[in-house]
């Protein structure tokens, strides 16, 4: 489409989600965009409601306008206006002022076959009314004024912060003007000739405020500096923050106010090479509290940080896992301390950058910037990411994965300096503020590129690979959008294991093994890795029996019983009936008869067991002939008897009539007690007189069991 001069059309604005039904007012993505190039550089919450700053080149004249985005609290559009002149129009940042808006920009003029840039700054309302504009800069080819920021003071006043991009001589300029724009003083600052001083971030402190940015030497040296000045403009104090072999990045650069001083968050890159996250933590005086480096194998770019209400930095960026290669937006957390609390990557198939992320007041985290998804036919989209406050997102599949970063240390070598000098050249624009249409942009594939650093044990498999190396692996979803995962996988080998040594007795078993000999176990090593561990081990042999000796008592309850034995051995040996009482004497005697186990122990512990040494004792049970069962108190029983201690238990005591019919049956009666076995009776009646039969088996304390038959004779 065509448009006229100082005037704008449709800019294409839609909120699409990549998965349908996900509910608003939670975690989604959205995507906003027209046929060119889209990308959301910053954003602010005014009254409750964000608001989106867009560099757009969808539409206007030729180039670009800066577009300005009221969004509902779902996230989705529910205004916009662009704000053009006749040139390119690039937006930089977003600051709330009262009940409206700053909106910081620069504007390319064609001059003399090429361009000189020029800073403007507008104040509009929460409706995106324009109140007022200013715009500086010099008709210079060597003199392009960038903007750097612009920050709100507590009275008012607008602080504008610009920097030359072009040129040798680069100077940076710091505008105080008041409430209506108005300048009240303008100065550059400036350290040393030939030395490019970007400014990139303000922040108020005491009545005056500081400045940071990057002073870009030359190609292997762009320290950082930190100025502090006066509510005059007044230089109070000049640092220059070099860190050996990196280069501090202005872009990208910002820094915020805490409680005891400022936050810078900037990148670090090493000439030629990858780059990093960057904080450094200042105090009140400019003192240096700490600074930590944050970086994995590949790029990680800083463009957002915040401090939240609990002192935490919430930083928004960009990660990319070989330089220069594709890259995914990038949130992480980090603590007061400079710890790293959460970190996470978002990213389709395309480039993905976070250049700003908030949190809104019900805690989430908001993250604007662009995707490059549809970069081969139409450029950038604006993306826009609510997130929780860990950064997850509950719904879309494979948008997000989490990462570690392990904070390195980071030491300053700090120079003095800086010098200003007055400076003001004020130009003007027709800046036309126009509402554009909504539109749609292709729905946002939500499924991310993920990198896995794994670290395995040699004969395991992670995602089906066992060798160390670097994978892709593309991985089909539901959605018709396939997830790519990059897996740098290192194998460790295992750690070879000391012999380990243990003795043990014939017959034993040690880890299940029971013969000699050098036998392997499995062990785990120091990485955890499963290792296996030499075991030489030593089978002793038990004491040999030459031959046993056995003497029983010579009677019944006799204690004159003995058990002898000859046996060979290592060194002297043992011997005993008990495990615990053990004596050299090979001759164990005074023992009763009965049933023994013969321990035999050499001066290596090893024993040989004898089990069931029998020596038998001779003893017998009697068995009367007749009973008389009239209740007289006298053989009115059948019962046995025994020499006391010598029958351990009657097993079986039958009686039986003329008939073979089983009339008493009375297993474990007890010898010798008058009133036990049988009472002559059958069935609760009393049994005829005459002859019965009777089967007793008896076993003997010895072990000895014995059957004895015969008859019984019931007398009435």
């Amino acid at each position: 489409m065509a448009r006229n001069a100082r005037s704008v059309t449709s800019f294409i604005l839609s909120a699409l989600l990549g998965l349908a039904g996900i509910a608003t007012a939670q975690t989604s993505i959205h995507c906003f965009g027209g046929p060119r190039g889209d990308e959301a550089v910053d954003m602010a919450w005014l009254d409750g409601a964000p608001y989106l700053l867009v560099n757009s080149s969808s539409f206007g004249a030729r180039d670009g306008d800066m577009v300005l985005m009221k969004l509902l609290p779902s996230g989705r559009p529910e205004w916009a206006k662009a704000y053009s002149t006749t040139r390119r129009d690039v937006p930089a940042r977003l600051v709330p002022a009262g009940d409206g808006l700053l909106l910081l920009g620069r504007v390319l003029e064609p001059l003399s076959n090429s361009l000189i840039d020029d800073a403007c700054l507008l104040r509009v309302d929460a409706d995106g009314n324009q109140l007022w504009h200013r715009c500086f800069g010099e008709a210079d080819i060597n003199r392009d004024e960038h903007a750097g920021d612009v920050l709100l003071m507590e009275n008012g006043d607008v602080l504008l912060g610009l920097y030359d991009a072009v040129g040798y001589d680069r100077r940076s300029a710091v505008l105080r003007l008041d409430g209506q724009g108005q300048p009240r003083w303008s100065y550059l600052l400036d350290s040393e000739t030939d030395v490019r001083e970007r400014l990139a971030g303000l922040v108020e402190a005491d009545g005056g405020f500081w400045a940071v940015g990057a002073l870009e030497v030359n190609a292997t040296r762009s320290p950082a500096f930190l100025a502090r000045l006066d509510g005059q403009g007044n230089i109070l104090q000049w640092r220059g923050l070099g860190l050996p072999g990196r280069l501090i990045l202005a872009d990208g650069m910002m820094a915020r106010r805490t409680a005891d001083g400022l936050v810078i968050g900037c990148s670090a890159a090493r000439p030629g090479g990858d780059t990093d996250l960057l904080l450094i933590r200042a105090g009140n005086q400019g003192d240096i509290l700490w600074a930590r480096r944050f970086g994995r194998a590949g790029d990680e770019q800083h463009h957002s940080i915040e401090v939240l209400e609990n002192g935490h930095f919430l930083i928004g960026g960009s990660v990319s896992d070989l330089p220069g290669g594709p890259t995914d937006g990038l949130l992480l957390e980090v603590s007061p301390q400079g710890d790293v609390l959460w970190a996470r990557r978002y990213g389709g198939p395309g480039d993905e950058v976070f250049y700003r992320a908030m949190v809104s007041s019900s805690g989430d985290i908001w993250a604007a910037g662009s995707t490059g998804k549809n970069e081969a036919a139409s450029g950038k989209d604006v993306l826009l990411a609510i997130v929780g406050q860990a950064g997850e997102i509950s719904g879309l599949p494979c948008i997000t994965s989490e990462l570690a970063f392990d904070p390195v240390p980071a030491e300053f070598t700090a120079e003095e300096g800086g010098r200003r000098a007055a400076w003001l050249v004020e130009t003007d624009y027709d800046i036309t503020a126009t509402v554009t249409d909504m539109g749609y942009c292709p729905p946002y594939c939500c499924n991310v590129a993920d990198t896995v650093e794994a670290v395995i044990c040699r004969g395991q498999a992670h995602y089906g690979h066992s060798e160390p190396g670097y994978y892709v692996d593309t991985l089909p979803v539901p959605g018709g959008c396939d997830s790519v995962r990059h897996l740098w996988l290192e194998v460790l080998e295992p750690i070879p294991a000391d012999t380990a040594y243990a003795t043990i007795c014939e017959g034993q078993a040690y880890q299940g093994f029971t013969t000699a000999g050098v036998h392997f176990t499995p062990v785990f090593d120091a990485n955890g890795c499963l290792a296996q561990q030499p075991l030489a081990l030593e089978v002793l042999s038990a004491p040999q029996v030459l031959g046993v000796e056995l003497r029983p008592p010579s009677s019944c309850a006799g204690q004159d019983g003995a058990v002898g034995v000859a046996a060979t051995g290592n060194g002297s040996l043992l011997y005993g009936l008990d495990s615990l009482r053990l004596t050299p004497d090979p001759h164990l005697e005074g023992l009763g008869g009965g049933r023994y186990t013969l321990y035999i122990q050499d001066e290596s512990g090893c024993t040989t067991i004898l089990d069931s040494l029998l020596l038998p004792a001779g003893c017998t049970i009697y068995v009367p002939n007749a009973f008389s069962p009239n209740g007289d108190g006298r053989n009115d029983h059948f019962g046995i008897f025994a020499h006391p201690g010598t029958v351990s238990e009657v097993l079986e005591f039958k009686v039986f009539n003329r008939y073979g019919g089983l009339v008493y049956d009375g297993a474990g009666i007890i010898p010798n007690l008058p009133a036990s076995g049988w009472d002559g009776r059958f069935r609760g009646k009393e049994a005829p007189s005459g002859l019965y039969a009777y089967f007793i088996r008896a076993r003997f304390s010895d072990g000895r069991a014995e059957v004895f038959k015969g008859g019984i004779h019931l007398l009435r």
